[in-house]
């Protein structure tokens, strides 16, 4: 199963993602997203969120703090680009 949905309480749902197997660990990985609202709109953010991991667009979040991720970014994405495309 790739996802599926848990009551809460009133009017709050929680998804639940299977990411797959960490290879480490040989644990499964698990995303946990709490829904504010109705089983239907749970039901629509589970699809929306599966389209995102079929298409590769789907990215686990996590803690990391802005000044990091503008390192890894400058690191990975601006200096592997050619100097026009960076005008």
């Amino acid at each position: 199963m790739r996802g599926h949905i848990v009551k809460r309480a009133n009017d709050s749902y929680s998804i639940v993602l299977s990411l797959g197997i960490d290879p480490t660990t040989g644990k499964r990985k698990r995303q946990w997203v709490s829904v504010k609202g109705t089983k239907k709109e749970a039901e629509k953010r589970l699809a929306e969120m599966l389209h995102q991991i079929d298409t590769g667009f789907f990215i686990k979040p996590d803690k990391t703090l802005f000044s990091d991720y503008l390192k890894t970014w400058l690191i990975d994405y601006v200096k592997t680009q050619p100097l026009s495309k960076r005008l």
